[in-house]
């Protein structure tokens, strides 16, 4: 027991960022203020989005309650909550059998269990944390439209307590499936990826046919379902364990103490089970991991560059970094992921009786003045798609305590800058570009010119962005992480990604809505995005690549 708390202790302060921000208050007045920088940037973006979920939910919960349908919108916000613990959870998972420390932790007289348990607790901590700023803020606004009594906050703890349980016990698993059949083969890497990307995809299109399924209810159906309860069902049928929760909430009596029992039961079973599974294999799966990181993950810069030239060896040295890591790999690609998968289960699965969207629309003719909202609203889609990936922001912290091979290369700073942002424009074309490519393909009722431009300034609007994620990481990476989802997942350069992202998106958005109130044409409002964005572009690059050589230099310091 004293093992496991005291790794619990250290790994909790890594996983919540503790460590650093201590270290920061103790090393003097600039750490301090990097500290108080750290705490107000976290305040400001969950507080912005907070406010926008909050306002969000509002909307949603008075018509919801008013129409009988208030259970069914808090079973979907435990859905949200534990599905996306559950996709997340495999990436966190699988990134603790590739931690660096895992040589030191197993020369030490600590159990392969003992170990599991304390990496695996403080993210099963973190993800609960998570889930309550998911799941309470919507509970509340349902108090706000819906009479309920004491038990209903009595039950609410439990609830949101264990809402990690299961998506984590199935993480836990899904991971240990994974890294066991890749430690079968040779090329253990590749066969991880192949079979997690597989696996991801897989689930994704299940979880859109079976809510899809719901909408081929007739009215009668329908309103039998509101009465009973069977709509809350159906939504929740992509992850049961959501429908149990909902019910203990919104139910009173014996019904609702039954499904909470339930939840807890099994809960409490998934985790016993998923941690006696995983930790008996952990320290043999994890060191077979760690072996192949060491002889498969060198890259040989001298015959690579003999074979491409300086550039294209540095590209190929990114694009290597990722691929060979299924953490790095599912973190930064998922978007090119989600992409596809959105235009796949949106156009083309069947709902109800007008078959699938793509039909319906071919059918219907839309007015030439409602295309170009259309086109503005795929750019902002794409937008979304192509700053969401860390891979950008995370082009120098990837490198790690390793950054003094990129300082003693005998290669320019600017090549190797401009090799990063080839690399980080490199995911964005691709995950802008796949989903304009399936969208030609399947959405016969959008034009070809106008899905082209749609691509084409979601690439330009999201650069800025882009070439400002690499200048923070650029600036201050963290070199000093201990594992791949550390590295990908957490920190300050992410962190300034998405409130950049987001940032840009809102200034955007409120651009076009002033253009268009004061009444000027499509083209014109297409016009000044794409040249303000290419203005911005231009100028943080030319600050980047002034500044590149000392920054290069500073780094590790």
């Amino acid at each position: 027991m004293k093992q496991f708390l005291t790794l619990f202790k250290v790994e909790l302060k890594l996983q919540l960022g503790l460590q650093s921000l201590k270290e920061d208050l103790k090393s003097g007045p600039k750490g301090i203020a990097k500290a108080i920088g750290y705490i107000v940037l976290a305040l400001v973006l969950i507080g912005s989005l907070g406010f926008a979920y909050l306002f969000f939910l509002d909307l949603l919960f008075g018509p919801a309650c008013k129409f009988g349908m208030g259970s069914t919108l808090v079973g979907c916000i435990m859905l949200l909550a534990m599905v996306t613990t559950f996709i997340f959870g495999i990436l966190k998972c699988l990134g603790l059998y590739f931690s660096r420390d895992v040589d030191f932790l197993f020369a030490m007289p600590i159990s392969s269990r003992v170990a599991f348990l304390g990496k695996f607790t403080p993210i099963f901590v973190s993800e609960v944390l998570l889930n309550a700023l998911i799941i309470v803020p919507g509970l509340i606004i349902y108090t706000k439209y819906a009479s309920v009594d004491a038990m209903f906050w009595v039950k609410m703890v439990p609830v949101v307590l264990f809402s990690a349980a299961i998506p984590m016990a199935l993480a836990t698993l899904v991971s240990w499936a994974l890294m066991g059949a890749s430690a079968l083969v040779k090329h253990k890497d590749k066969i991880l990826l192949a079979l997690s990307v597989l696996f991801f995809v897989g689930y994704m299109l299940a979880v859109q046919y079976l809510s899809a399924g719901m909408e081929t209810m007739d009215e009668v159906t329908m309103v039998i379902g509101l009465l009973t309860g069977g709509i809350l069902e159906s939504i929740t049928s992509a992850f049961p364990p959501a429908c149990w929760a909902a019910e203990a909430l919104v139910y009173g009596g014996s019904t609702g103490m039954n499904a909470l029992l339930l939840y807890l039961g099994v809960s409490i079973g998934a985790l016993v089970l998923s941690m006696y599974v995983a930790g008996r294999s952990f320290g043999k799966l994890s060191g077979k991991q760690m072996e192949t990181a060491k002889s498969e993950k060198q890259v040989d810069m001298e015959k690579s560059t003999k074979q491409r030239g300086v550039m294209a060896a540095l590209v190929v040295k990114e694009w290597r970094s990722i691929l060979r890591s299924p953490v790095y790999t599912m973190n930064s690609l998922v978007p090119v992921l989600v992409g596809p998968i959105m235009v796949f289960s949106v156009f083309l699965i069947p709902r109800g009786d007008i078959g699938t969207l793509n039909e319906f629309l071919a059918s219907v003719e839309i007015p030439p003045d409602i295309m170009g909202y259309i086109g503005l609203g795929m750019m902002a889609l794409m937008y979304f798609l192509g700053f969401m990936s860390p891979g950008a922001a995370t082009v120098y912290t990837r490198e790690g305590q390793a950054v003094w091979v990129l300082k003693t290369l005998p290669v320019e700073p600017k090549k190797i800058l401009m090799s990063k942002l080839i690399f980080a424009f490199m995911i964005d074309l691709l995950a802008i570009g796949l989903m304009a490519v399936l969208l030609v393909l399947v959405a016969g009722f959008l034009p070809l010119g106008l899905v082209l431009l749609a691509a084409v300034g979601a690439i330009i609007t999201s650069m800025p962005v882009l070439i400002g994620s690499v200048l923070i990481d650029m600036q201050k990476p963290n070199l000093t992480w201990i594992n791949e989802t550390a590295a990908i997942k957490r920190g300050r350069s992410v962190m300034l990604q998405m409130l950049l992202g987001f940032g840009y998106m809102a200034v955007l958005g409120g651009l076009v809505y002033l253009l268009f109130t004061m009444g000027a044409a499509t083209e014109v409002v297409w016009a000044v995005l794409l040249g303000l964005s290419g203005v911005l572009s231009a100028i943080i690059f030319v600050l980047l690549f002034k500044h590149a050589a000392p920054m290069l230099q500073r780094m590790g310091e």
